[in-house]
C-alpha cells in the first residue's frame, strides 16, 4: 500500500537538496532528509518532506548528464567570480 500523501521527488528538487548537502556538509541521506525540518529549504523547493530511502532511489537513476551539468554551471560561476574579484583586485591597487 502506498502512501499517497508522499510527494514525488523531481530532479530540480534533488539537484537543490545535493547542492544544499554540499554546502552544509552533510555526509548522509538521513541528514539530507532531515534538512528540510531545520531549514527554509522546505519552502524553497516545494517539499514538505523526504525519506532518505526515496532520495537514495532518485541518485541510483539519476543520469549522469544532469549531474555534469549541475558541476559545469557550479565551475563557470565559481569562474566569473573569480574573475570579478581578480578584476577589482587589480583595479583597486592601480
Amino acid at each position: 500500500m502506498s502512501d499517497r500523501k508522499a510527494q514525488k521527488l523531481q530532479t530540480p528538487q534533488l539537484a537543490l537538496l545535493i547542492c544544499n548537502a554540499q554546502l552544509h556538509e552533510y555526509l548522509a541521506l538521513r541528514e539530507i532528509g532531515s534538512s528540510l525540518n531545520s531549514t527554509g529549504l522546505r519552502e524553497a523547493i516545494g517539499l514538505e518532506s523526504i525519506r532518505h530511502s526515496q532520495i537514495s532511489r532518485r541518485l541510483k537513476v539519476l543520469p549522469i548528464r544532469v549531474s555534469e551539468m549541475l558541476y559545469k554551471n557550479v565551475l563557470h560561476q565559481v569562474a566569473n567570480l573569480l574573475q570579478y574579484a581578480l578584476t577589482h583586485y587589480v583595479n583597486d591597487r592601480q
